[in-house]
């Protein structure tokens, strides 16, 4: 695993500067990633690493399988876990955006549009789920699961602080809370990633310290 290899939340962040679009709705209804891949309305495709860690590191594809368009939460309720294919490790994801970097803000909703019927790609928000394994590389594809149930309240406490949060990048304290709830201490964790006491303090509360 290198630390120098992955790309920050706030590359996101960056976007969601300069490409959002305001929305005059403030009632506008938005979707969440998990519920509709259960109820078959959206399809993920060729979901695969690009050699990072943490951030949006996970690229793929969300194919609309309906007659409508579909506004999609960027940040996930519900995480998603992705088991990979090939030998590099797991992820945790928290969120999604379209590769262009391009959502919809409407009230305190952050959002992506998926035409009907279309197929766009994406960048998924993750977290390694595996500290003692290599970045997931480009080339190693992945499948969709649910997080083991000892990890689901520190990913809803990180899920929840980036939705009242969007603009703040929590993106290393996020990755330390989730290796300190895997059992790992923040010296093992500070031997092959680098991140501040702000950061510790953060990942703290986020596994419920």
């Amino acid at each position: 695993m290198l630390s120098s290899n992955y790309r920050y939340l706030a590359t996101i962040l960056t976007m969601f500067t300069i490409l959002f679009v305001t929305c005059a709705d403030a009632d506008v209804l938005t979707k969440n990633l998990v519920n509709e891949i259960q109820s078959g309305n959206i399809s993920v495709d060729s979901i695969e690493g690009t050699g990072g860690s943490s951030g949006t590191v996970v690229d793929g594809y969300l194919v609309n399988n309906t007659n409508k368009e579909i506004n999609l939460d960027v940040f996930l309720k519900d995480a998603i876990q992705l088991l990979n294919q090939g030998r590099g490790q797991n992820m945790y994801v928290l969120g999604v955006l379209g590769r262009s970097g391009k959502f919809y803000r409407s009230g305190k909703k952050s959002f992506i549009k998926l035409p009907p019927k279309k197929k766009i790609a994406v960048n998924f928000l993750s977290y390694c789920a595996d500290f003692d394994k290599d970045n997931p590389s480009p080339g190693e594809s992945f499948v969709i699961s649910l997080p083991p149930q000892d990890m689901t309240a520190v990913l809803g406490r990180i899920s929840s602080y980036h939705d009242k949060y969007p603009n703040k990048d929590v993106t290393k304290a996020a990755q330390v809370a989730i290796w300190i709830a895997q059992g790992k201490s923040p010296p093992e964790i500070r031997s092959k990633f680098e991140f501040s006491q702000v950061d510790l303090d953060l990942a703290n509360y986020f596994v419920g310290k």
